[in-house]
């Protein structure tokens, strides 16, 4: 760790450990200047010290409190241009194989899982034909606000703020297409991946598609169990390895890279 992060680790815990409440008692109150400051140095040193004590249950909530706190509501709009850069760009080659999947056998429903500011639902909902419904889950509650009115002309998308892990029930249905975008599972850690995958399982025409990064040096063919990387301190998951372990057949598996971020495309079935 640079000197930097050991200075904002030391703040964070310092302020943790004097004013223990100080993130909750600012999280709706669009905090700026110092006070933003100080509540991103508490909500890093919580994670630093889930890494230190080897608990990835601890640091998947920490990484999910980060991102459920007020402090990222502008992150969507600093993000917007990543659908035409990357979506319709270098990972366009699984939105194709969506295509020809959706062709063969229609999905009536999607449902993603951190689904941002909403334009890859929207997509699906004016390319995909026959939808009946598309469900958009966000643990940040203040972008989904800006996305129900953004898309309210367009009455079967619908947007459920909250943990993705409360609503397994709206993933785990026939003829579904799960779709994870962009940088979502690396924030789940390995046992809760697989948990995911395996709602799945007892479905028709359902599948599950996601784009993920993955640490550069994370050797796919023996490497099996995920492990923390990068500048966010996000898992690497060995994914079509994950989906195996729980019954689940890889339909597409590729890889790509944009700038210095490398990608795993993948679409797992029952």
């Amino acid at each position: 760790m640079n000197t930097k992060g050991k200075l904002k680790l030391a703040l964070g815990t310092a302020t943790d450990y004097v004013a223990p409440h100080f993130v909750e008692n600012h999280t709706h109150t669009a905090p700026t200047g110092w006070r933003l400051n100080v509540i991103k140095a508490v909500l890093f040193s919580r994670l630093q010290h889930t890494i230190r004590a080897h608990d990835t249950s601890a640091t998947q909530d920490a990484h999910f409190s980060f991102w459920n706190n007020i402090t990222t509501a502008d992150y969507f709009d600093k993000a917007t241009n990543r659908f035409g850069l990357w979506f319709l760009g270098a990972h366009k080659p699984i939105v194709d194989k969506i295509h020809q999947l959706h062709h063969a056998l229609p999905f009536k429903r999607v449902v993603e899982i951190g689904c941002g500011d909403g334009q890859v639902l929207n997509y699906f909902a004016q390319n995909l034909d026959g939808l009946d419904e598309l469900i958009g889950i966000d643990i940040n509650a203040a972008v989904l606000e800006q996305n129900r009115q953004k898309y309210a002309d367009i009455e079967k998308i619908k947007f459920i703020a909250g943990n993705a892990e409360d609503h397994y029930d709206l993933v785990s249905q026939d003829n579904t297409l799960v779709f994870v975008y962009g940088g979502v599972l690396e924030y789940f850690s390995q046992d809760a991946v697989q948990t995911l995958f395996r709602q799945m399982l007892a479905h028709k025409n359902s599948v599950i598609a996601f784009v993920e990064p993955i640490a550069d040096d994370h050797n796919l063919a023996q490497q099996p169990r995920s492990y923390i990387f990068g500048p966010d301190d996000s898992f690497s998951h060995n994914h079509a390895w994950l989906a195996k372990q729980v019954g689940l057949s890889v339909l597409f598996n590729e890889q790509t890279r944009t700038d210095d971020i490398r990608w795993v495309m993948c679409i797992c079935a029952n």
